[in-house]
């Protein structure tokens, strides 16, 4: 999945994350997106996690 964040002060950021679209129940998904706007595109999303936290190159630390 990525997304473009808008961060004040900073401007626009590119999130990229590892994972998998995930279809869920009927009564969740409901409950879930009567939550948000209605208008926008629902794509319910599980990330992959690791064990281990990612670490940056030393490069840009």
């Amino acid at each position: 999945m990525t997304r473009v964040n808008i961060i004040k002060g900073l401007g626009p950021v590119l999130q990229i994350a590892e994972g998998w679209s995930v279809e869920l129940p009927k009564a969740m998904h409901d409950q879930l997106d009567a939550r948000t706007n209605s208008t926008w595109p629902t794509t319910w999303f599980a990330p992959r996690l690791h064990r281990q936290r990612a670490r940056l190159p030393t490069s840009i630390r």
